[in-house]
């Protein structure tokens, strides 16, 4: 098993990365809203490396035959590798360029939002523990792990629930 959640956790993990690296030097100077449609392109894209995964892990690993928790333990292995190196990538990249958060935030708002001091002081505070390394990770893995999970909780469904038909 770890052979294979290796293999297409770090596959997936590249992919994602791949993406990324794309739409920052694609979209950088594009609508926010076109950069994150891509980037949660590749998200799910890469995501879907994990499918193959479980896959490959009841084929050649289990004999054709998985349990649901099998299924799922692989693909959240699979997943957790995916993630942590989606979250050091950007890592990576918002540190080497100190405007690009600034830039990345100033698309997201909505000038309306920050006409209340309450709204203000509350854009401020997150940007505040966005500065810190390990609340910038929290942010980061928020925003791919929870999708990965779900994913994952459909990919071992259909491997486990819904085997192949054998041909006649």
């Amino acid at each position: 098993m770890k052979k294979t959640v290796l293999k297409f956790g770090l596959a997936s993990g590249i992919l994602v990365c791949l993406f990324m690296i794309i739409s920052f030097i694609l979209l950088a100077d594009s609508q926010y809203a076109i950069s994150e449609v891509f980037g949660f392109s590749g998200i799910i894209l890469s995501m879907s490396l994990v499918f193959f995964g479980i896959r490959e892990h009841k084929i050649k690993n289990l004999g054709g035959s998985i349990t649901f928790k099998q299924a799922f333990l692989a693909g959240l292995y699979m997943v957790i590798i995916c993630s942590l190196m989606y979250t050091i990538a950007w890592l990576i990249i918002s540190y080497s360029d100190p405007l690009m958060v600034e830039n990345l935030m100033e698309g997201y708002l909505n000038p309306e939002d920050l006409k209340t001091p309450e709204k203000i002081a509350e854009m401020t505070k997150i940007m505040e523990e966005y500065n810190n390394p390990f609340y910038r990770s929290l942010f980061t893995l928020r925003e791919i792990f929870p999708l990965g999970v779900v994913l994952n909780l459909i990919f071992a469904a259909v491997l486990t629930f819904f085997p192949r038909k054998k041909a006649v």
